[in-house]
């Protein structure tokens, strides 16, 4: 049955407070929505590793071969899909982009990014992953990436970081206030801000909720547990075997010894404890 209302203020009142919900959906779907601008939703995905044999932080980037931003740097990613969660999405990307299968137990969410046209294109609001994986495991470049590299990420000094590709020919020096110091390496976006908002996160979770340790060996070493802390904090950081195990043990499980050393006493091994 059609309703007569005397303004607009009366039929909104009427569908919000005394319509059946089903007659409320489908006025509001009717009515409402035009009044709302609708942004898109991607997802942006920093997926680091830890190359054991250097002792060296990375970071899973691709080079985008399409505008906006073609030829930069960039981090895995992509438009939520109609009816898809951000996590499968996540999943989704990473698989299409660079060829890597992960799931729910590697990632958690980050942050969402909400300024305006931060993407030239139109606008659309990220929300961001990190991405925790062992080894270094080899990515292949698909869909709209030219290529995929892992470049290397290092603190050189309290607060400033820096990332180079393989070769040293493509750099960036940064500070943790998202600020560019120097070099010829340009992110796409906002993935600098992202990149910051991520080692802060790591930074201010380290002792409380240290989830960098999921990118140790299955089993390892407290010395190996240590150089990957400092690569995040600082070379310079006081931090050795004793205090690590003193502020850290409670994540950790003994699990025997290594095998093989012919020099010395052999060094425990350790794994991280089961949530």
């Amino acid at each position: 049955m059609k309703r007569n209302f005397k303004n607009k203020q009366e039929e909104r009142l009427y569908y919000e407070q005394c319509a059946s919900e089903e007659e409320f959906l489908d006025w509001y779907h009717q009515q409402e929505t035009k009044q709302y601008a609708r942004p898109s939703v991607t997802i942006d995905n920093v997926i680091l590793s830890w190359d054991h044999a250097e002792a060296k932080l990375k970071l899973l980037l691709i080079r985008r071969k399409a505008h906006p931003f073609k030829g930069y740097y960039a981090f895995t990613g992509g438009f939520v899909e109609e009816n898809e969660e951000a996590d499968e999405t996540v999943k989704r990307e990473v698989k299409e982009e660079v060829n890597l299968a992960i799931n729910e137990k590697q990632f958690e969410q980050l942050h969402t990014f909400t300024t305006p046209y931060r993407d030239p294109r139109t606008w659309v609001i990220t929300i961001a992953y990190i991405t925790y994986l062992r080894g270094v495991p080899k990515a292949v470049a698909g869909d709209d990436a030219a290529f995929a590299e892992w470049v290397t990420l290092e603190c050189v000094q309290e607060g400033i970081y820096r990332l180079h590709s393989f070769d040293q020919k493509n750099e960036l020096l940064f500070n943790l206030n998202g600020e560019k110091l120097s070099g010829n390496m340009d992110l796409a976006y906002d993935h600098l801000a992202i990149l910051v908002k991520a080692i802060n996160q790591i930074l201010s979770s380290i002792n409380t909720q240290p989830h960098i340790l999921k990118l140790l060996p299955e089993t390892f070493t407290l010395k190996e547990a240590v150089q990957l802390l400092k690569e995040m904090l600082g070379e310079n950081t006081y931090l050795d075997n004793s205090n690590f195990k003193r502020t850290h043990g409670k994540y950790l499980v003994a699990c025997g010894e290594e095998s093989g050393s012919s020099v010395g006493r052999p060094s425990k091994l350790y794994k991280l404890k089961e949530k």
